[in-house]
């Protein structure tokens, strides 16, 4: 929410994520900050960090999506990402990563 008032767009979050995270060593939460953009194939960008272990990364679309649908009222927790993105034992911090960015920007 921008002034606790107008919801953003997942790509506008995402834009705005962009724009507050540009240092190295920025810190999230926990053990976990900032790393970089890391550039993909797809001319976008990843969010990369550091945390407990070797550098990971959120993907735009994980960001841009989840953020829509918890825009529409939908809850975004492990579960979430397991079922949207039909991942197999689902334990990595790069979901814990993601809802702690939407929760807390």
């Amino acid at each position: 929410m921008i002034n606790g008032s107008v919801k953003i767009t997942g790509e506008e979050f995402y834009n705005l994520l962009r724009k507050k995270y540009n240092v190295d060593g920025q810190k999230l939460y926990g053990n976990y900050s900032f790393k970089k953009w890391l550039k993909k194939e797809s001319d976008s960008y990843s969010f990369q960090f550091n945390g407990n272990n070797p550098l990971k990364s959120v993907p735009k679309n994980w960001l841009v999506e989840a953020k829509d649908v918890k825009n529409k009222g939908g809850t975004i927790n492990r579960n979430w990402f397991n079922e949207h993105f039909q991942k197999t034992n689902f334990n990595d911090c790069r979901a814990s990563v993601a809802i702690w960015l939407i929760e807390n920007n």
